[in-house]
């Protein structure tokens, strides 16, 4: 005989207790704790009420008096070189940042007639370790005149009237039982419904 891992306990008071290997999980009134709901709201959403266009959801809008700032530059980029960066002494500026491979060997199966005229791979240049090489550019810092798009502050919406909600109507598929513990009990491997 297996024993009931999950079990439901009505009682004539309309109280419920769930319990799992027979600790108290939940419990409480069947009508007004017990989700979901025994009985059906007396009222529901009516699904053909539809929002006014006038109706205005926003709580912030834009500040219609704001004006943009005479400095503000939209155009100015977030990031510029830094103008007080300088080369490193020593910097290579005509050295090449890659190089063929000195040590690469063309393969013994290379056909020029197939596979065209071989050329070794390109490395990094050693040459460029210690300093650099190549064309030099000072590194990128942020803007500090950068500002991005400008956009008008937000203020109270005058217009604003809340989060619109379709209106209520009687719930056609309402009924109302005062007393659910009467319930038909129902009985499963994991569900065992037990009336007092």
């Amino acid at each position: 005989m297996t024993s009931t891992h999950l079990k439901s306990v009505l009682t004539p008071d309309n109280r419920f207790e769930i319990l799992v290997d027979q600790r108290s999980e939940a419990k409480g009134s069947l009508l007004e704790d017990f989700e979901p709901p025994v009985n059906p709201p007396k009222e529901v959403e009516d699904p053909d009420d539809k929002r006014p266009e006038d109706w205005d959801e926003r709580e912030k809008v834009p500040d219609p008096n704001a004006v943009k700032p005479e400095d503000w530059d939209e155009d100015a980029p977030r990031q510029i070189p830094d103008p007080d960066a300088k080369k490193p002494v020593g910097w290579l500026d005509d050295e090449p940042k890659l190089v063929p491979d000195a040590t690469a060997e063309r393969p013994k199966d290379w056909d020029d007639d197939m596979d065209g005229d071989w050329e070794p791979p390109l490395v990094n240049n050693p040459k460029c370790d210690a300093v650099g090489c190549g064309e030099w550019k000072p590194p990128m810092i942020d803007n500090p005149r950068y500002k991005g798009k400008w956009r008008a502050p937000l203020i109270d919406n005058p217009n604003y009237k809340g989060k619109w909600k379709p209106r209520k109507i009687p719930n056609p598929n309402f009924f109302e039982d005062l007393n659910p513990f009467r319930m038909t009990a129902i009985v499963s491997p994991q569900f065992c419904f037990t009336m007092g």
